[in-house]
């Protein structure tokens, strides 16, 4: 989250990930023995020449012996025999999951430089104000600073804190909230006018123990000087007072705060407001999204604003429109005749609580936009303070915005359809739409289909990759045609990845393991800005006819039942051939229509979707929509793209 100018950007993590390596006390690792686990520290050996293993290693007496092997006549360990047995210049790491704070410095502070033992000594000296607030030990919180790159790629600085106990006790988190943070620097910058005015730290203002060492140099008069800078910088100008003297730094991404009021019990109500053009909205990768069935289950039903001159913009295709009727499933869709700002910000979202109302608000266009860097304040701060909600305009029925410039929409729901073993899924995919569409189907059997092309930027699980090639090895009419999947690079892939419903750890790893799914198939990884943000299975016939699928959460709408490990450190092939014979059941996620008023003529959640839920798109719709679309004919039926949409 970026602070008030001049003062940085800071971000918290509850699954943060820490690795700690040494290198021994001599510098040049451990020498390690494979048959009794016996280790001995190494001094570092000049490059290009061998290490020369410690005498103590050579003649070693067994520390706890392997299974099946016996100590030499003498009584040592059998690798005494066999030096290839130990290992030489092992250099030791753990990796654990635990709070993580960090506050990336800014380039420079004025005058001020901002160099690593200044940013250790802040650290160093935030640790202490914050264990004095919190009530806690110095010691159950780790102080560090390293250097890190900033938004635009330059180098940077950033002072860490964590929690020392594996797993996280919350205690670093706290400094995510602004007032937190203002309060610390204040206290840090006191334990840092030493009195005794020492230069690299002592007890009596910030030195402990675990920072006295060798290679952890600390500046305290620099870090003095960074914190008094940074506590002027850390104020809101009055420029950013968007809602008054009780404006204030959200402190974290609006999705992190909607979610920390609800686990609170602060939040009664929530207003949301789409902003931007639709063509721009990434409603899929929009990661309040994923927070709404929350907010339903809480009781909590989120009207979602949406400006009436956007309804019948260009950008409003049957994309955007789909992704609406899957959102109206957990909010209310409302028109609104202009959307709310606060000081030239866009207002993302209205909060009401027990005893209050605020506005969360951006500066940058961009992070007003759905999608995944809506909120995230990582360009400018996002802010928070008191203000009322605008009156919403009428209510928009999710089935009648689908109708509005499109003729008759087809909307299908699988519901639990496909549920059941993963052998046959592609099968029941296409069976189950040949019920539901028999004349699309029926043309891919009688003309034949020339190619097969999927694109989906949340391709990312092991389990989706088998879907996808069942899908696409059982299409009707499909035998001999060009297969093709265009894919996105995974933002944060999993570091710990060893479950069928997990991430690739690596993008070229994923594509080579769907090559080996899909022989001869054409699989692309493209950048993001090049990808539509729906989910589309497209079909062209051998007389020039194309067909679309739609789907709104992709084949990630299907999850696996239970855990199931599976090998992500196997080679493609190998990890192919597991996934083809891996046997695990599929369901479906939340698959009930859109949730409407009594009086509205569509079928309640309650209701099973009825023929009249299923209308076939109009040639207009399809001419404006999908241009290389045409008139599939067969006697006097008109064959169109159908959208699937599977809700889950």
């Amino acid at each position: 989250m970026a602070l008030a100018e001049g003062a940085g950007r800071m971000r918290a993590d509850p699954e943060g990930r820490l690795a700690m390596t040494t290198a021994g006390p001599l510098g040049g690792g451990f020498a390690i023995c494979l048959d009794c686990g016996r280790a001995h520290p190494m001094e570092a050996s000049p490059p290009d020449l061998p290490a020369a293993l410690p005498n103590a290693m050579s003649k070693h007496h067994a520390l706890l012996l392997r299974r099946g092997l016996s100590r030499t006549r003498d009584g040592y360990c059998p690798a005494s025999d066999n030096l290839a047995r130990i290992q030489r210049n092992l250099h030791l790491a753990q990796v654990m999951r635990t709070d993580v704070w960090e506050w990336q410095l800014p380039a420079a502070c004025g005058e001020i430089a901002v160099t690593e033992p200044a940013a250790r000594a802040l650290a160093a000296a935030l640790r202490e104000a914050l264990a004095e607030r919190l009530g806690v030990e110095a010691d159950e919180i780790v102080p560090s600073a390293t250097p890190s790159v900033g938004p635009s790629g330059e180098a940077r600085l950033s002072a860490f804190l964590h929690d020392r106990a594996a797993g996280g006790a919350g205690l670093v988190a706290r400094m995510a909230e602004p007032e937190m943070l203002a309060a610390a620097v204040a206290r840090a910058t006191e334990l840092l006018g030493c009195p005794e005015d020492c230069v690299r730290g002592c007890p009596a203002c910030i030195l402990r123990p675990d920072l006295n060492r060798r290679e952890m140099v600390l500046d305290r008069r620099g870090g003095l000087a960074l914190a008094q800078a940074l506590s002027d910088r850390l104020a809101l100008p009055e420029s950013l007072r968007l809602f008054g003297p009780a404006t204030r730094l959200a402190g974290r991404p609006a999705p992190a705060l909607i979610a920390d009021r609800l686990r609170q019990g602060r939040l009664t109500g929530l207003d949301l407001w789409l902003h931007g053009d639709p063509s721009g909205w990434d409603l899929s990768g929009w990661p309040l999204r994923r927070l709404l069935p929350r907010l339903e289950e809480a009781g909590i039903r989120p009207r979602v604003g949406i400006l009436a001159s956007v309804l019948t913009s260009a950008g409003m295709n049957l994309p955007v429109k789909l992704a609406l009727h899957a959102l109206a499933r957990t909010a209310d869709l409302h028109r609104a005749e202009a959307l709310p700002q606060a000081g030239g910000a866009m207002v993302l979202c209205h909060l009401r609580g027990p005893a209050d109302e605020q506005a969360l608000a951006v500066t940058i266009p961009a992070e007003a936009v759905p999608g995944p860097d809506w909120g995230q304040g990582a360009a400018a701060p996002a802010l928070i303070g008191p203000a009322t909600a605008p009156a919403m305009g009428n209510r928009l029925s999710a089935d009648r915005l689908i109708e509005l410039g499109t003729g008759n929409a087809r909307l299908l729901w699988p519901g639990a359809a496909l549920d059941g073993p993963v052998q046959g899924f592609g099968r029941r995919f296409w069976d189950w739409l040949a019920r539901e569409a028999p004349l699309e189907v029926g043309a891919m059997r009688a003309a034949g289909v020339t190619r097969l092309q999927y694109a989906d930027r949340y391709l990312l699980q092991a389990h989706l990759l088998r879907l996808l090639a069942e899908v696409m090895r059982t299409a009707p009419g499909a035998r001999a045609a060009a297969l093709a999947v265009d894919l996105v690079g995974d933002d944060r892939p999993p570091p710990d990845a060893r479950l069928l419903h997990h991430n690739f750890p690596d993008d070229a790893l994923r594509r080579e393991v769907l090559r080996h799914l899909l022989p001869g198939a054409s699989i692309e990884l493209r950048a993001k800005a090049d990808m539509p943000h729906f989910r589309r299975l497209s079909v062209w016939l051998k007389d020039g006819r194309r067909l679309d699928i739609l789907l709104d959460q992709g084949l990630g709408a299907w999850s696996v039942a239970g855990s199931q490990r599976h090998d992500f450190s196997a080679p493609a092939a190998a990890q192919a051939r597991a996934l083809s014979s891996a046997d695990f059941v599929l369901r479906a996620g939340r698959t009930t229509p859109p949730h409407r008023p009594a009086d509205d003529r569509s079928p309640t959640m309650t209701d099973a979707p009825t023929d009249a839920d299923f209308l076939p798109l109009s040639p207009e719709f399809l001419r404006q929509h999908f241009p290389v679309a045409r008139s599939l004919r067969r006697g006097n039926a008109d064959l169109f793209a159908p959208s699937l949409r599977s809700t889950g």
